[in-house]
């Protein structure tokens, strides 16, 4: 192996390192080392050096797999939807890119949906004939830590849906700033550097007892639902509201298609 080949290999195993600690880290420890730009710049820069050489490739490697937050010390359970990883993107040129690629996949206008980030943890809700099932985090995407007892102390967490049917619906178990300040100050010394670290801990406590002391909130933000198509990301939107979901307020869509009512719960922009 030439030297310029071994100094690469060497880049491409300390990438990998690195990613293994941010994702320890952050998934696991709920204790981020890296923010998630640098995070997004080693992990760009990882899979440009194994797409550009092969010959280093590792089935092992972070780039071959979904980031994970399983913690073994939780029972785990199969999610029966692949619960993946969002895309991202920092500035308005990728995101008009991303824009570009969906207009020309689809070939019609596309219509899009925002609402803020939640800077929480990420939660699956199972209903079974309308009736709260089990609740997993999101684990590797196929598998998750149940933590159904602890969510049910989430008073925004419907323990029943008014319609007799089967659907799993994707949130952020989050706590407000106010919150957090008021509990980090007056029950935990300061100690918690954020409200996503104290929600991420929260919700994996051992007792729900415990659980039940911390002021976590959830909203909801996508729907899979057994049996029911709807026709756009905004009706599934419209029919979680209305099943007695908490969904941000400050969600918004463009579109010159979807038609307002006095009952659309959201903001047209365009």
């Amino acid at each position: 192996m030439s030297d310029d080949l071994d100094i690469i290999k060497k880049e491409i195993i300390d990438l990998r390192r690195k990613i293994n600690e941010a994702d320890k880290a952050y998934y696991v420890d709920s204790k981020p080392i890296i923010s998630d730009l640098e995070y997004d710049k080693i992990f760009n820069k990882l899979l440009e050096l194994e797409d550009k050489y092969p010959e280093f490739s590792d089935s092992n490697s972070p780039t071959k797999r979904i980031g994970s937050d399983i913690d073994n010390t939780l029972p785990e359970s199969e999610h029966s939807v692949p619960i993946l990883s969002l895309d991202k993107c920092y500035n308005s040129d990728d995101l008009m890119d991303w824009i570009k690629k969906n207009d020309e996949k689809l070939n019609k206008k596309i219509e899009i949906v925002i609402e803020p980030k939640i800077d929480g943890t990420s939660v699956v809700l199972y209903y079974l004939n309308g009736r709260l099932d089990k609740a997993l985090t999101r684990g590797n995407g196929y598998i998750g830590n149940d933590i159904t007892a602890n969510i049910k102390t989430i008073g925004s967490v419907p323990l029943f849906i008014n319609e007799n049917i089967n659907v799993a619906v994707r949130g952020e178990v989050f706590i407000n700033i106010n919150d957090f300040k008021v509990f980090n100050d007056k029950y935990a010394e300061g100690k918690y550097s954020n409200p996503r670290n104290l929600a991420s801990g929260a919700i994996r406590r051992q007792k729900s007892r415990e659980a039940a002391l911390f002021p976590l909130n959830v909203y909801i933000y996508e729907g899979y639902y057994e049996n029911i198509k709807f026709k756009n990301h905004i009706a599934v939107l419209k029919n979680l509201k209305q099943l007695g979901f908490p969904l941000n307020d400050n969600i918004g869509y463009f579109s010159d298609e979807i038609k307002l009512d006095q009952n659309f719960p959201f903001k047209k922009i365009v």
